[in-house]
């Protein structure tokens, strides 16, 4: 259980410095800032769902977004429950094209950064507004 902890905390530190990276490429290419954020996570999962579906079925196709593997996974497994027939020989033919893996890997790993982007977006927002009007308030005092 710690290897494991260890290896997720390595994978979150690269994904983390990756993401930071975007983020100051973006910035220093001109996008808004206030959609920088939003975008480098976007990117990320974008590239990073391609590069899971390219390398699939490959074992270490799970590298580039162990996340997004894990979601996809998941949606995979209840689309079978929910959609298809789970008690077919043949489930995986069962459920759509879009649930069916590798291509869930893309649009969960899509998903799941942009949504992410959103909410660490919008705190970042919420943190620079509240840091605005308080220097706003000691600059009217």
């Amino acid at each position: 259980m710690v290897r494991f902890l260890i290896t997720l905390s390595v994978f979150v530190a690269v994904y983390a410095v990756i993401i930071i990276a975007l983020t100051w490429l973006i910035q220093h290419v001109r996008v808004a800032s206030r959609y920088a954020v939003f975008l480098s996570l976007l990117i990320f999962g974008v590239v990073t769902g391609i590069l899971v579906v390219w390398l699939w079925p490959l074992d270490s196709s799970v590298l580039p977004n162990i996340f997004g593997v894990w979601l996809g996974d998941w949606i995979y497994r209840q689309a079978i429950a929910w959609i298809g027939d789970p008690n077919s020989g043949q489930a995986h033919n069962t459920v759509p094209w879009v649930f069916q893996i590798p291509q869930v890997y893309a649009i969960a790993s899509t998903g799941l950064f942009a949504l992410v982007g959103l909410v660490l977006q919008w705190a970042k927002q919420v943190v620079l507004s509240a840091g605005a009007r308080k220097q706003f308030l000691e600059e009217v005092e």
